[in-house]
């Protein structure tokens, strides 16, 4: 199976809860990108990625990330953040994607259908948990975000989330 790794942005909450209250809260730093080093990284986020600027609209907040090279072929490293968490306890985790927009140097076509023009893809978010995959997620649309969301189980004090 052969698969194509890219987002146009990505705007990420992890939320510890418990089955009593059934509220959250967010773990990651920098979800949105918002806060960034210059030109060169996004704080708190490590691994190989380019972030943008309008006049992209990211899903929240100004910023967003690409997980891809300029040539839009998958990125050495994937986006990641070590987050604090309880062994044993259940997180949520949400996030948006989308496909790369008109103009940017990962679109290399799209397929009309409907009022929502898609990009040619399939474009897949593949999530892990301390490098184990634990989902892949595709949105094609280059004009709306989606929203996904998945559960998983803390195994240590101490979380890896990565994107690829």
């Amino acid at each position: 199976m052969k698969w194509e790794f890219c987002i146009v942005g990505l705007t990420v909450v992890l939320l510890a809860s418990t089955a009593n209250d059934g509220v959250g809260q967010n773990l990651v730093q920098n979800g949105s990108f918002e806060r960034v080093n210059g030109n060169t990284s996004v704080v708190a986020w490590n691994g190989s990625f380019a972030f943008g600027i309008p006049p992209l609209s990211a899903a929240d907040g100004q910023k967003d990330v690409v997980l891809t090279d300029g040539s839009g072929a998958p990125a050495s490293n994937p986006l990641w953040q070590n987050i604090s968490t309880v062994s044993g306890a259940m997180y949520a985790l949400k996030f948006a994607s989308r496909a790369p927009q008109f103009g940017t140097s990962e679109f290399t076509g799209y397929e009309v259908g409907g009022s929502d023009p898609h990009a040619i893809g399939p474009w897949v978010v593949n999530v892990a948990i301390n490098g184990s995959p634990i989902g892949s997620f595709e949105n094609d649309s280059m004009t709306t975000w989606q929203y996904f969301t998945t559960d998983f189980v803390a195994t240590s004090s101490t979380t890896t989330l990565g994107f690829y």
